[in-house]
């Protein structure tokens, strides 16, 4: 256990990283209009509220998951996020048992980071990223969609992992072996249980533009998790573009659906380098 709680704190991002200084850098050019400023200060400050309450209440795990989903629709109003192409393809999904979002790690979470290096959390860990922020642009695409929004994610350090959790997370161990296979059994209970739930995925596995030396929109590999996933379980895929419009906010692209099943194994490098080519040449519109 304290092999993977000392995974889960070496994967958090420090000031002494210099990709992630870089990054942190680029990512604050976009933050350009007063609006933009005071759009970041509000979201940083509602997920500091939020937080705050789940640190303290963590034997209440329904309250957090209520509070959650109300901050999600609160962040994502004040983020001024939108569909601005592709909504007409939401409509190929509206008979589907849950859907997985592939989307951009975009790092918004980084221009809401939350300081803690006075301990005001009880985490070991002097500075965090407020995962709500991550996805809460695509709030708007699963109320298009009817379904509730749940991240997948990399298992945060000490209680922030009981807050996802309670957050409905599918969480993911940051070491070890069958980690997608975990994710399989997780999608599936969560559908058998949620069967609208829109499951959001990151398949760069980290800060679009960090590792790569790119910009905040220069997409990095991908991983096949998410369509491995997709293909076993029969969920389809939904790529969604997130953009950030320092004079109006969040801009989101919606590409047509993605339907595969196990038989697309096979060809699931090309599948998921032909989708990475249609998201970049979106992102850089």
């Amino acid at each position: 256990m304290l092999e993977i709680e000392n995974a889960r704190i070496a994967r958090q991002p420090t000031n002494k990283d210099p990709q992630e200084l870089r990054i942190r850098s680029e990512l604050e050019k976009l933050i350009s209009t007063s609006w933009s400023k005071e759009a970041m200060k509000k979201m940083r400050e509602e997920q500091e509220n939020f937080f705050k309450f789940s640190f303290s209440h963590l034997q209440k795990p329904q309250e957090i998951l209520r509070r959650h989903r109300k901050l999600l629709a609160k962040l994502n109003k004040i983020s001024g996020a939108r569909i601005v192409a592709g909504e007409e393809y939401l409509d190929k999904l509206k008979n589907e048992k849950g859907i997985i979002i592939v989307t951009n790690h975009f790092g918004i979470a980084k221009l809401t980071k939350i300081d803690n290096s006075e301990g005001r959390f009880p985490i070991p860990i002097e500075v965090f990223e407020p995962f709500p922020s991550r996805y809460a642009s695509l709030f708007l695409v699963s109320e298009r969609l009817g379904g509730n929004l749940y991240e997948t994610a990399i298992e945060l350090p000490g209680a922030l992992n009981e807050i996802q959790e309670a957050c409905g997370t599918l969480t993911i161990p940051p070491v070890g072996e069958k980690r997608t296979e975990t994710l399989i059994e997780k999608v599936e209970k969560l559908v058998e249980k949620d069967s609208r739930a829109v499951m959001v995925m990151y398949p760069e596995g980290g800060t679009t533009g960090k590792r790569n030396n790119g910009g905040p929109y220069d997409l990095g590999g991908f991983h096949s998790g998410a369509f491995v996933v997709s293909a076993k379980t029969r969920t389809p895929i939904l790529p969604v573009c997130q953009a950030f419009n320092p004079e109006k906010g969040f801009e989101i692209k919606i590409l047509e659906p993605i339907f595969l099943e196990e038989e697309d194994l096979e060809k699931i490098g090309d599948i998921m380098e032909t989708t990475k080519a249609s998201m970049q040449s979106l992102l850089l519109v």
